[in-house]
C-alpha cells in the first residue's frame, strides 16, 4: 500500500512529455467523503461500481489537491471504516497538474483529466493552454492511465479544467461548459479561484449546459449538473433457465435515495429485484435482478426508480432460454 509521505520534497521540472454488488451494512452508519488514517495511509470513504469503499490517496499532494481536504479532517479509523473493502487510488483532483516525483518520469508533468493523466509535449503547449508550474502539484502519477496527450495549445481545455469565461467560472463537462451557483459549490467540488485559466476561443463556442450541485459528502466524483432523472442500462443479458442470473440497473441524476420497484409486467420466474443496503445516504446504487429462472419464455417488464419526487421508468425484456 502506498503511504502518504508527510515531508515536503522540491523537484527540479527535467522536462514534459507527451469514476455492481450488493452492500453490506456496517454499524455506525458511516459518511462518504470522511478521511481518515489507518498505518500511515490516508483513506477517504466513497463509492466505487455502486460499493462503498476506502478508498488511499498516494501522496500528500495528490489529497491537496482538493481544497476542501485539510490535514485537520483526518480522524482515526473507527470500526466502520476498518471493516470497508480497499478500493483503488484515489487520483489527484480533474483540472490539476500533477508532476512525478519519481522515476521513470520523474518531473514530467501531466493535465488530470477523468482521473487519467494527460500528457504535453512541449512547454510552448503547456503555457498556451494557460497552465502554470507553479500551480503544479507532486506525487505518484505511476497507477494513472495515459489518456492522450495534448497537442496543440489553442484546443480547448479537457474535462475537469476549470476556466475564466470572460469573469465567470465555469467547469468543462462531457457536454459543454458547467456553471457554479455560489463560491460554496465550487469549494464543495474541490476547486478554488486560483485554480481557474482563462478560457480560450475554443472554450468560448462552447456552451453552458447545466449547473454543478452539492452533494451532501462533497464526492467529486460525482459529475452530475442537474437533477433530472434517468435510466442509464439500456438492455438487459440473456439467462438460462436452471442458470444462476444476476443483472445491475443503474440511473443517474436525483438528490435524494434511489427506491426501485417493477411498475408494470412480470419478472421471469425466480428472479428478483434485489435493492443494496448502504453504508451512507443518499443511497443511489444500481438494483440488481438476479436469481436462478425455473422457466424459459420472454418477459417484458417496466422498471421505476423515484428520487424524492422525480420518478424515470423504462422498459425491459429478459429472453430465457
Amino acid at each position: 500500500m502506498k503511504k502518504i509521505r508527510l515531508g515536503i520534497t522540491f523537484f527540479l521540472i527535467a522536462g514534459l512529455i507527451s469514476p455492481f454488488f450488493s452492500i453490506a451494512v456496517y454499524t455506525p452508519l458511516i459518511t462518504q467523503g470522511k478521511n481518515f488514517s489507518l498505518n500511515g495511509t490516508v483513506y477517504t470513504v466513497t463509492t466505487e461500481n455502486g460499493q462503498a469503499v476506502k478508498r488511499p490517496y498516494t501522496s500528500a499532494d495528490a489529497f491537496l489537491s482538493y481544497s476542501f481536504n485539510s490535514w485537520t479532517s483526518v480522524a482515526p479509523a473507527d470500526s466502520a471504516t476498518l471493516n470497508l473493502p480497499v478500493g483503488s487510488f484515489m487520483p489527484p483532483r480533474d483540472g490539476k497538474i500533477f508532476c512525478s516525483d519519481r522515476a521513470p518520469d520523474k518531473g514530467t508533468c501531466y493535465l488530470i483529466s477523468q482521473g487519467q493523466k494527460l500528457g504535453f509535449p512541449s512547454t510552448t503547449i503547456f503555457t498556451a493552454q494557460g497552465f502554470s508550474f507553479k500551480q503544479a502539484l507532486y506525487g505518484d502519477v505511476s497507477f494513472l492511465q495515459l489518456g492522450g496527450i495534448i497537442t496543440n495549445g489553442s484546443q480547448a481545455h479537457s474535462l475537469g479544467v476549470l476556466i475564466n469565461n470572460n469573469g465567470t467560472l465555469q467547469l468543462v463537462g462531457e457536454t459543454g461548459l458547467l456553471g457554479f451557483p455560489n463560491p460554496e459549490v465550487l469549494a464543495a467540488r474541490g476547486y478554488s479561484f486560483s485554480d481557474a485559466v482563462m478560457a480560450n476561443n475554443e472554450d468560448e463556442k462552447l456552451q453552458q449546459t447545466g449547473v454543478m450541485m452539492e452533494y451532501p459528502w462533497k464526492d467529486p466524483f460525482y459529475n452530475g449538473s442537474s437533477t433530472a432523472l434517468s435510466l442509464l442500462t439500456s438492455a438487459l443479458q440473456t439467462g438460462t433457465n436452471g442458470l444462476a442470473y444476476s443483472q445491475s440497473i443503474s440511473a443517474t441524476g436525483g438528490s435524494d435515495s434511489y427506491n426501485w420497484s417493477v411498475l408494470a409486467g412480470q419478472l421471469p420466474p425466480g428472479l428478483s429485484l434485489v435493492s443494496a443496503q448502504c453504508v451512507a445516504a443518499p443511497c443511489q446504487v444500481p438494483v440488481t435482478i438476479s436469481g436462478m429462472p425455473t422457466a424459459t419464455g420472454t418477459y417484458t417488464f417496466t422498471v421505476t426508480v423515484t428520487s424524492g419526487t422525480l420518478t424515470a421508468s423504462k422498459d425491459f425484456t429478459i429472453y430465457i432460454n
